[in-house]
């Protein structure tokens, strides 16, 4: 699984779910899922996968089974770890928060992310935050991302191996900012590091 999705959030938050596991949610509230996050029963028992991003805005990510690349690991600033996905339907859907069931048949709009395919059962999500944006390598006055830009988001979605283990704090990027979770591969650790 290698995907990429672009996608628009007013909510600050990215859903990871399978629509058919959440049908029961169809007529909750459509703001059902708006509380702390660790109080919602689908996170405490990882059937649904939340993290809320910081801030609302246009976001990229990459959906992979795998490992980081080399530029994601060299970037990766903050990591969410541990959250769950529960997959009946051989699909799911990764996208905006606002997209989660509730309000109603027709309330959600999920073409506004990405519905990939994968095996039924029990998966854990890990969510890094890359700040590559300052980075020398991409940074352009007029904000447009380059072509060859890391994604800001990377889901590692994995086959779960044993029990799941609910999260113990809320899953939240708290753009720290000064700092990144690896060495860097590169020698390029400080995102406000001037070209030489």
């Amino acid at each position: 699984m290698d995907s990429l999705v672009k996608f628009f959030t007013d909510t600050a938050t990215l859903a990871v779910f399978d629509p058919i596991r959440l049908k029961h949610r169809l007529t909750a509230a459509s703001d059902w899922w708006c509380d702390t996050f660790l109080e919602l029963a689908e996170i405490r028992s990882g059937v649904i996968a939340l993290v809320s991003l910081g801030g609302d805005g246009m976001f990229r990510a990459r959906i992979t089974d795998g490992d980081l690349t080399l530029d994601e690991r060299d970037y990766a600033a903050e990591v969410v770890q541990g959250l769950g996905l529960e997959v009946i339907s051989n699909s799911v859907y990764v996208g905006p928060g606002e997209c989660l069931p509730g309000g109603g048949i027709g309330s959600c709009d999920l073409k506004r992310g990405i519905m990939l395919e994968i095996k039924n059962g029990p998966y854990d999500v890990d969510a890094y935050a890359i700040e590559w944006f300052d980075s020398p390598r991409w940074w352009n006055e007029d904000h447009a991302v380059p072509e060859h830009a890391p994604p800001d988001i990377v889901l590692v979605i994995q086959g779960r191996g044993g029990p799941f283990r609910q999260p113990d704090a809320e899953p939240r990027f708290k753009e720290l900012g000064d700092h990144f979770l690896f060495d860097s591969l590169e020698g390029v650790s400080d995102p406000n590091q001037e070209c030489s």
